[in-house]
């Protein structure tokens, strides 16, 4: 029989977690890598196609990093409501909802609360509106965070200042996915000092 101290480094492996835990078949060798890099550092940078699975991966890192952290926070965020809500939070609802086991908490469309100071949340950037969505990202603070932003090409500079603020502590991570279509905005920079 399994100590509760194995038990608890088992399912603090991101692989473990997505495989036993949430159910997922099959990983790519570049899921793996991608997986395995969240775990490992404070920023990655995934830069590729469509169609490819990263929106999946940050779903299923979503909740591999909130679920094994207590009183963690992960903030998800996109060029538009209608991304947050129908690309990275619905596949961060399929996944919760067909977990191997009870990951506890309530789940919305883009909110997954386990208590008041442990929570997931999708934070909007509309056009036009970005100085305001900006303001929306500062504040969350926490000892571990990680900071989602999906489609991180269309990231507007403002949102990746406060995302810079948020992400100052010792326990922050950064997983921004996208597909390259700029070279001159925030995430493309930020690949550029990696």
């Amino acid at each position: 029989m399994k100590t509760k101290e194995q038990v608890k480094k088992e399912v603090s492996d991101p692989i473990y977690f997505i495989t036993k835990i949430l159910g997922v078949k099959y990983l790519t060798p570049e899921q793996i890598l991608i997986i395995n890099s969240v775990k490992e550092n404070k920023l990655t940078g995934v830069k590729a196609a469509h169609s490819v699975g990263k929106t999946f991966i940050a779903a299923c890192l979503c909740l591999w990093f909130l679920v094994t952290n207590a009183n963690s926070i992960v903030v998800t965020t996109a060029p538009t409501g209608k991304q947050v809500r129908n690309l990275l939070w619905a596949e961060i609802n399929n996944l919760f909802n067909k977990s191997r086991i009870d990951l506890g908490g309530k789940i919305n469309q883009t909110e997954y609360k386990i208590n008041a100071k442990w929570f997931a949340v999708g934070i909007s950037v509309e056009p036009g509106k970005e100085s305001d969505s900006a303001i929306t990202m500062q504040g969350y603070h926490a000892r571990k965070i990680l900071v989602i932003p999906d489609e991180a090409f269309g990231i507007h500079k403002n949102i990746w200042e406060a995302i810079d603020g948020i992400t100052n502590s010792e326990g922050a991570k950064v997983f921004a996915i996208g597909n390259p279509v700029s070279v001159s905005n925030g995430f493309a920079q930020r690949l550029k000092e990696k």
